[in-house]
């Protein structure tokens, strides 16, 4: 009996190590959009000295997940403007001196985007390109409507492209507003997500399918966001029909490199040099106009005439004899009434520079 209790008590016998077991999973529920708050359960455990959760993102609601906030004792989640686009998922940790299981509650969303017509061009993009646009991106399609109707500029657009931000070519010539314009000529190469689309300064442009005539001859506006200005810019449209004739209607660069314009009118005024940016002329009297450039506006005294008929090009002008074709990259156009033009400059730097900010 003495040897049997002298080995018992020199036998060691150790408990295998228990980590957190998961008993009631955890929970994540709610509307998923914008200003609503989801509710968080972290479910129940045993053997856990600290129980955490944390939310992630992801764009398909599959893989590549992101982290939205660290690791807490949370209860909540408040749904923001970053998470639009994106799939939410809880994700728990449960740990002890052993170790740390993991649990991941059902994702939810995607989170949709606060603008309905946002939500209609982003899908558009997305049915053109065959390949989902990163939230990021549809973020800045969102933020921009959302800002083109506060300031009174979206009613007033009739034509327009956002050029940048989608995968292929036919996305980018997705019209935000009004008709799809006809590609002549450009080809894959010729665009580029975060600068836009390019001229060859020979045969290449798009037809607005916008008629000049069909905006109120006191009540206009085009522009173009210039990204890549070719040097020597001598001689190029950048958008307009008819070369000098009643009631032509372009923003070009002269012979002398200098800015060019004709906004319902024959008569060819200039501002002085060209530069990259947004170049645009918006007319709500019969007497004048505003011309905006190099972020700039410039008062322009010339009384309209009746537009002269047929669509308005891009790239280049709709007049067979003298078309004049450009090389610049652009990422803008569009077309409609008399808006504020610095409105639509301020708008569209930050649209780019989210997308420049989205695409590695």
């Amino acid at each position: 009996m003495r040897g049997l209790g002298l080995g018992l008590w020199g036998t060691s016998t150790k408990l295998p190590a228990l980590q957190p077991v998961n008993t009631v999973p955890p929970s994540f529920t709610g509307t998923a959009e914008v200003g609503e708050t989801l509710a968080i359960d972290l479910g129940t455990w045993i053997n856990a000295d600290t129980v955490l959760g944390r939310i992630e993102r992801s764009p398909n609601g599959i893989n590549n997940w992101s982290t939205a906030t660290s690791y807490s004792a949370v209860t909540t989640y408040d749904v923001t403007m970053a998470d639009r686009r994106f799939y939410l998922r809880l994700r728990v940790v449960a740990t002890n001196e052993n170790g740390s299981e993991y649990f991941n509650a059902c994702c939810l969303g995607p989170v949709p985007l606060l603008d309905a017509d946002a939500t209609t061009y982003t899908e558009a993009v997305e049915v053109a390109d065959d390949a989902i646009i990163e939230p990021a991106i549809a973020q800045a399609y969102d933020d921009f409507i959302i800002g083109l109707k506060a300031d009174s500029v979206w009613s007033n657009l009739t034509a327009c492209c956002i050029m940048v931000g989608a995968r292929t070519l036919p996305g980018c010539l997705v019209p935000l507003r009004g008709p799809a314009p006809t590609n002549v000529n450009f080809v894959s190469a010729d665009y580029n997500r975060k600068t836009g689309l390019k001229g060859n300064g020979v045969n290449k442009y798009l037809d607005s399918n916008q008629a000049n005539q069909d905006i109120a001859q006191n009540d206009f506006h085009m522009s173009v966001k210039i990204s890549e200005l070719i040097t020597p810019h001598i001689n190029r449209n950048f958008l307009g029909i008819s070369e000098n004739g009643t009631g032509a209607t372009h923003l070009r660069c002269n012979s002398s490199g200098n800015s060019g314009f004709r906004v319902r009118h024959s008569q060819f005024r200039s501002i002085g040099g060209m530069e990259a940016g947004m170049y645009g002329a918006s007319r709500s009297a019969s007497e004048g106009y505003t011309i905006r450039r190099g972020g700039t506006d410039y008062a322009i005294t010339e009384a309209s005439q009746i537009p002269y008929a047929g669509d308005i090009w891009i790239f280049a002008r709709n007049d067979l004899a003298n078309t004049q074709p450009c090389e610049e990259r652009m990422s803008w156009y569009s077309l409609g009434n008399a808006i504020d033009l610095e409105d639509l400059e301020d708008r569209l730097g930050a649209l780019v520079s989210a997308i420049d900010g989205a695409i590695p």
